[in-house]
């Protein structure tokens, strides 16, 4: 299974990588990019199964990244990051292509809770 995250920053997406590595140790091929154009164009040519993408980057947003790399694959999870605090801003605008928003700093329980994950 293949993950991609997408952000201009590095520091965001090394944290968000390491929570999901935490969460899931064996399960996932983390792809990151810090260009969402060359995000979208992996997305094109690969596999993905799962996408996490800021909603403030250069060149292309987070919403529209989601919303390209759904044509491709249509069915994917594809998570919003937003800053602390800003969720309810995008859930408003937040189009249909988007299953949920992960708010950062990130945490492993908040991660959970929006990929609905159990508890074991």
């Amino acid at each position: 299974m293949t993950v991609l995250v997408v952000s201009n920053s590095l520091c965001l997406i090394e944290k968000l990588c390491d929570e999901l590595s935490d969460i899931f140790p064996n399960a996932y091929n983390i792809v990151r990019k810090t260009d969402p154009l060359m995000a979208g164009k992996y997305a094109f040519n690969n596999n993905i199964d799962m996408l996490f993408a800021d909603a403030d980057m250069k060149r292309m947003g987070g919403t529209e990244l989601i919303e390209f790399v759904r044509r491709e694959h249509r069915n994917i999870p594809s998570y919003l990051i937003v800053p602390s605090g800003e969720a309810e801003d995008y859930v408003f605008l937040m189009p249909d292509e988007v299953t949920g928003i992960i708010e950062e700093p990130f945490t492993r329980e908040a991660i959970e809770k929006v990929l609905n994950i159990k508890k074991q």
